[in-house]
């Protein structure tokens, strides 16, 4: 895939920031204006199958891109939300 970069250094940075923000495995997730999903895959995986990412964007474009990704993945844990400009259409009370 063009947007992925499988560098080594970079996960494990990025597991230090969602530890930073005490995201944990099995928690309940926003990625808010998630594009084309490049955090999106990788907070699903760190959560883990018992956890959920809502993926939420503006552009339906990029929605759909993020629901490829997530089955090439064969994610489970992931929502893709289209929302707006005034309202990301997350579920009320959900979120960690």
């Amino acid at each position: 895939m063009i947007f992925d970069r499988s560098d080594r250094a970079q996960q494990l940075r990025l597991r230090q920031v969602f530890r930073d923000l005490k995201i944990h495995r099995n928690a309940i997730v926003a990625d808010v204006g998630a594009g084309i999903g490049w955090l999106t895959i990788r907070l699903a995986k760190f959560i883990g199958s018992k956890g959920k990412v809502y993926a939420e964007d503006i552009v339906s474009r990029y929605i759909s891109y993020i629901d490829k990704e997530i089955k090439t993945h064969k994610l489970n844990n992931v929502e893709t939300i289209l929302g707006s400009t005034t309202d990301p259409k997350l579920p009320k009370n959900t979120v960690d």
